[in-house]
C-alpha cells in the first residue's frame, strides 16, 4: 500500500542518519525487528480497513529501519 511505501523511506532515512551518527548498528536492528513484529501483528488482528493501513504503516517504518541499518551491518562485519 501507499502507506507501507512512504513509511519505508521515511524509516529508512531516520534509521540510516541515526546509526550513522551514534555508529552504532545492531540496537538499531534490534529496534527493527520488534517494530516489525507489532506491525505484523497489527495486521493479524485488524479487524478493518483502517486499522490494516495502520498496521501496513507501522510494518512498514519497521522495514525502512531493518533494511537502511542490515545492510550497512553486513557491509561493516563481512569482509
Amino acid at each position: 500500500t501507499i502507506a507501507m511505501v512512504v513509511t519505508v523511506v521515511a524509516g529508512s532515512l531516520l534509521g540510516g542518519s541515526l546509526s550513522d551518527r551514534s555508529g552504532r548498528r545492531k540496537p538499531y536492528v534490534l529496534v527493527a525487528s520488534c517494530v516489525l513484529g507489532a506491525g505484523l501483528l497489527l495486521v493479524a488482528l485488524a479487524q478493518s480497513f483502517a486499522l490494516f493501513l495502520v498496521a501496513m504503516a507501522v510494518f512498514g517504518f519497521g522495514q525502512g529501519l531493518y533494511l537502511s541499518v542490515d545492510v550497512a551491518l553486513a557491509a561493516a562485519v563481512l569482509p
